[in-house]
Formats: structure tokens, C-alpha cells, sequence
């Protein structure tokens, strides 16, 4: 018999290292055995004395759909991983590449032009956003939408397990290997427990193993480890995969404004341009179907709310209840669907089947932003402190599946709560935000979340309203799904000469909020029945398909008007009339019913 105090030692023991092939072997057959998975982190570049880049990162993964979504953190890049277009990243706004894979095949997202194009395969992509010598900073994503090609795991020069340490919450084996390509060396440490990687480190232009065998020998190795370690780079990769809740999260959906892109020719970055020219001209093939509103296909859909004189949502309607025109000319109505907090989208054996074929359900509730445009003015302040306890009954009226962000605008744009369920704690962001007080720079939270997209140094430098919208729809438009603001603020626009004029940042901030589908619904706070400025505020409800209301007089009706009005909303499928050469202005009317049609501006282009 060992002795007890012997058998609790051996029990508290680090467990033995496996061999360093056998755990890439096991972490490669985990990734390989998911049914769903996503992850969330950052990507930091360390060049020696260039400084520190940093790139925010999301993998969204199933058998049927993938994302991979890249964004560069801050204005300028000491160190190049520039895309194919170097102007992307630049002006103060970072870049928002994606590489997705559907039914189609590969594509390939540029965020700044808001265009795509076919990828000839995952890799090509990943090569095209990070550089072939850095895909492995997308070592995970490779691994999942490369397969079954075995990924940068398979066949390494050398491994071996440099221990078992800490990484977060969990116990993980550090692994040292070189993939057979690219000639790199890199550290990995995979979850003990499921075998999953939680962080990598990369070391590119690594000195090479030498052997020195007298004084001089090793005077010119070190002369070399310390050119080599003067060029060297590293990249640091901090992983949070959220399997847990991974059946809740949907691949990135590409933005409906997206437009495809049809190059004639292949380039050294691997995109298959010769592809994207071949489906562009196959008329039956919808490339990256998502696009609701980009046609791409005969049958679309377009978004409308419809409400009553009262503001009330009116629920009941059909296709024969709707009247759908493309420049001009009549598009057949052939399904309307109303859709609410509460809408039950599948049936129980729908979803079980869903959960069989690895499909993602969209998550239930709305994601609602909650804007205040604070200013001391007395004209403005108390009526923001009027609003707060009509706004407090409004959140009563939200569905638990909803889920509510809070910005402020003052000097600058201020993240007070990213998105959440827990109605409670929004009360308290409110108010912080009318008080204008400074607010630290927030850690992003599962998905979805406001502050995991959101530029922290474009928001601090966002001195307009308009700018600070136009940073907040940035932030949401990777974010699936149709979007509400409820922008409670005293004024857009500028006032000169008896004339009130919207600014040119507006514009942008008008084209952002359209792509991320961000619907915004104005309540006035200034304390008069009329101010020159509620122009701007009538404007952005106009061009987002909102609605605007005055909350001087009566704030409860108003609130209480708005709370009728979120209840629901319709998507109308219709198919593309023959004579309009798939172009035109989008009309939504109503046929032998009063109500009032809330439509966002929708061209179609042919």
C-alpha cells in the first residue's frame, strides 16, 4: 500500500506531456470533429523598433457556412500587412476585410469599397489579407475552412512540448514546431482539456540552429542573432473560442450594398478573377446570397415597417396587402413575412433539424443601440433628464431576448454599455452618458458585442454627431441582421443664414448606417416645440426608414409611440420585373389599407 500523503502528491502532480506530434495530431482531429465553432481575439505584430500593430479577428465556422472577419486597429501600420489595395486602413478608419465561404464557394470582402470578389480557395484568401509568409496568424481559421487539407498543424519539420502553464482560466501545453511551409517557427498552447489552441506566437526571420565550434565561429553567430533579432517580427495571436455557444452565432453575412467585383485576370495574391468573371456572367447563380437589397438574383427582399396613425405597428397584413414597384414599374409580391421579437422563425422540428445539418440559428431579440446626444444647454440638459424616466418605461416594454447598447456623444463618441440582456444596468449607462463623465475604453464581450468592432482612437477623435454615427455604424456592420437606433439627441446639421445645411460628414454616416441595416428613431430632446436643427434630426429618421418625435410637450405618449412602433417589421419577398433592367427606385405601398409604409431609400443596381 503507497502511503496516503504519497498517493494526494501524485494526484496534485502536473499530468505527464504527451509527445508534441501526438497533441497537433489531437488538436487537428479536434478541430476536425466540430459540428459548430467561434472564436474572437487580437492579433498583435511586434516588428523590432517599428513598434506594435494591432488587428481585432473573428471566426464564425459550420459545415455550410464560414467567416473570418479581420479589422487593423488603429491609423498608420510601423509594420506592412497591407491588403491588395494600400489605402485601405488609412484616413482613420480601420480595415474590414472578410473571407467567407458558402454553397458558392470562397469570396473575398474589401470593407472600404464595399465590394467582393471569388477567392480561388481559403488559403488564397487568408494569404491575400495577412501575407503568405504571416497566414499563420489565421491558424485557426485555416485549420477549419482549409480542410480536409490537414492545415498548417500537418507534418511539421520539428515539435517538441516546451511544458504545461496557465492561459486564462485553463491549463495548456505549450508547443514549439515548424510547419513544413512557410519556414516560420511557431508556439502554440492547446487547451488541455478539448485540445484547442488559445493562443499562438509567431517568429518570423528566427536564427537558424548553428553549431560553434571556436571563438570566431561563434562571434559571427551572434553578429547574425543579432541581425536577424534587429528585422525579426513577431505576431502574438490570443484566441477565446466560445464553443459553448457557438450553435448561437452566425457566420458573418456580407453587407446588402456590397457589389461584386469582376477582374479578367489572376494575380499573384491567388484570387481566381478569371471565376469571378465566369459567375458574373451565370445569371442563376447568386453569389454570396445574403444581399437583400444589392440584387443579384430575380427574387429579393426589402425591410418596411408599417404603422398606423397612432404609431402602432400594424401586424396582420399580406402580399396582397402590399404593392411593390422597381423604377417605376410593378414587381409581383410573392411572400410577406412579419417578424417580431417574439416571432417564433422555425418550428421545434425545424430547428432539430437545423442542429443536425450544423446550420446556425439567428439568434431571437433585436440588438438595439441606444444614442444620447448630450449637451448642458438649458434648452437641451433638462431634456434629457425629462426623457430618462420615459425611457426606463420603454425598456420595460423590450422582449428578454433583446439585447441594448449605450454611446454618447459630447466632445467625442463614448462606448457606456456594450450589449446586453440585463435591462437593468442600462438605466445607469444612460445616465452616465447625460452626464457626460469619462468613460474607460471597454473590453469586448461575447457575441454579439458593440465594443469588440468599435475604433476606440475614431471614436475619440469623432468631434461631430455625424462623425460618431458614422463610427457606430462601422462598429455594427459586421454584426448580422437588421439593426434599431433610438437616437435621443437635440440636433443634426448646421445652422448659417437662416439655413440649415446637413455637413459632409453626414453623408458618410447616412451610407455606413445603410449597409449595417441600422434603422434610427429620433426623440427630441430640446425643450421647444420648434428649433432649426430638428431638421437634421428629421433627416436621418427619413433616410434610415425611422421615425422622428418631439418630446417636449408630452415624453410619455411620445415613448409610449415608439414602443408600438418597434413590435415588428415585414420582409417582403417580390421578384424583379422584366422591363427594368434589374435597376431602379425601390416603392412599398399599401393597396386598400391606411397606414403609413416606413421604407429605407432602396436603389436597385442592374
Amino acid at each position: 500500500m503507497l502511503p496516503l500523503a504519497l498517493i494526494a502528491l501524485l494526484a496534485l502532480a502536473p499530468p505527464s506531456a504527451p509527445s508534441a506530434f501526438d497533441l497537433l495530431d489531437q488538436s487537428r482531429r479536434a478541430y476536425q470533429s466540430l459540428a459548430v465553432y467561434a472564436d474572437a481575439g487580437e492579433i498583435a505584430v511586434e516588428t523590432a523598433g517599428k513598434g506594435v500593430v494591432r488587428f481585432r479577428f473573428e471566426t464564425r465556422w459550420s459545415p455550410d457556412t464560414a467567416s473570418y472577419v479581420l479589422e487593423r486597429l488603429g491609423d498608420e501600420s510601423p509594420d506592412a500587412i497591407e491588403m491588395a489595395h494600400p489605402r485601405l486602413g488609412r484616413g482613420g478608419r480601420p480595415a474590414l476585410w472578410v473571407l467567407w465561404r458558402n454553397d458558392e464557394g470562397f469570396f473575398l470582402y474589401d470593407g472600404k469599397s464595399d465590394a467582393y470578389r471569388a477567392a480561388a480557395s481559403a488559403e488564397a484568401g487568408l494569404v491575400e489579407m495577412l501575407g503568405p509568409d504571416r497566414r499563420a496568424a489565421a491558424l485557426v481559421a485555416f485549420e477549419l475552412l482549409a480542410r480536409p487539407d490537414g492545415g498548417l498543424l500537418a507534418a511539421p519539420l520539428a515539435a517538441s512540448v516546451a511544458g504545461s502553464l496557465d492561459c486564462g482560466d485553463r491549463r495548456c501545453w505549450a508547443v514549439d514546431f515548424t510547419p513544413a511551409t512557410p519556414p516560420i517557427h511557431l508556439r502554440a498552447e492547446l487547451d488541455q482539456s478539448t485540445r484547442l489552441i488559445r493562443s499562438v506566437e509567431i517568429r518570423l526571420d528566427a536564427i537558424d540552429t548553428l553549431t560553434a565550434n571556436d571563438d570566431v565561429a561563434a562571434a559571427l553567430l551572434e553578429a547574425k542573432k543579432r541581425q536577424r533579432d534587429a528585422d525579426a517580427t513577431r505576431i502574438v495571436v490570443r484566441y477565446e473560442p466560445a464553443v459553448d455557444v457557438a450553435a448561437g452565432v452566425e457566420p458573418w453575412a456580407p453587407p446588402s450594398t456590397a457589389k461584386l467585383v469582376a477582374p479578367t485576370s489572376n494575380d499573384a495574391s491567388g484570387i481566381d478573377r478569371g471565376a469571378v468573371a465566369d459567375a458574373a456572367d451565370a445569371p442563376d447563380r447568386a453569389l454570396g446570397r445574403v444581399f437583400g437589397e444589392e440584387i443579384e438574383v430575380r427574387i429579393s427582399t426589402v425591410t418596411v415597417r408599417v404603422i398606423d396613425a397612432s404609431g402602432h405597428a400594424i401586424p396582420d397584413l399580406g402580399p396582397a396587402d402590399f404593392k411593390v414597384s422597381v423604377g417605376g414599374e410593378a414587381a409581383a409580391v410573392e411572400a410577406v413575412d412579419w417578424i417580431a421579437p417574439s416571432t417564433e422563425r422555425f418550428s421545434e422540428e425545424e430547428l432539430a433539424e437545423l442542429a443536425r445539418s450544423g446550420v446556425t440559428v439567428p439568434s431571437p431579440g433585436r440588438l438595439i443601440v441606444l444614442f444620447v446626444q448630450t449637451d448642458i444647454h438649458p434648452a437641451r440638459a433638462p431634456g434629457h433628464l425629462r426623457l430618462l424616466p420615459e425611457l426606463r418605461k420603454l425598456l420595460g416594454t423590450f422582449h428578454p431576448d433583446d439585447q441594448v447598447a449605450v454611446v454618447s456623444f459630447d466632445s467625442h463618441l463614448k462606448l457606456r454599455l456594450d450589449f446586453t440582456r440585463d435591462l437593468e444596468i442600462v438605466d445607469d449607462a444612460v445616465w452616465r452618458g447625460i452626464r457626460t463623465g469619462r468613460e474607460e475604453e471597454m473590453a469586448p464581450g461575447r457575441f454579439p458585442s458593440l465594443a469588440r468592432h468599435l475604433d476606440f482612437d475614431a471614436a475619440k477623435r469623432a468631434a461631430s454627431p455625424e462623425e460618431a454615427l458614422r463610427v457606430v455604424g462601422d462598429a455594427l456592420l459586421p454584426l448580422p441582421g437588421e439593426k434599431v437606433m433610438i437616437y435621443a439627441g437635440w440636433g443634426l446639421g448646421e445652422y448659417f443664414a437662416g439655413t440649415v445645411t446637413m455637413t459632409p460628414d453626414y453623408a458618410d454616416a447616412r451610407a455606413v448606417l445603410a449597409r449595417a441595416r441600422v434603422t434610427v428613431f429620433v426623440l427630441d430632446v430640446t425643450q421647444a416645440d420648434y428649433h432649426s436643427l430638428e431638421l437634421g434630426l428629421e433627416t436621418i429618421a427619413e433616410d434610415t426608414g425611422g421615425t422622428y418625435e418631439k418630446t417636449f410637450r408630452q415624453p410619455l405618449q411620445m415613448t409610449a409611440r415608439l414602443a408600438h412602433t418597434l413590435e415588428g417589421y415585414y420582409e417582403i419577398g417580390f421578384t424583379m420585373p422584366e422591363t427594368v433592367g434589374g435597376r431602379g427606385k425601390v416603392n412599398v405601398d399599401l393597396v386598400g389599407r391606411r397606414g403609413t409604409v416606413l421604407l429605407r431609400p432602396l436603389r436597385v443596381k442592374g
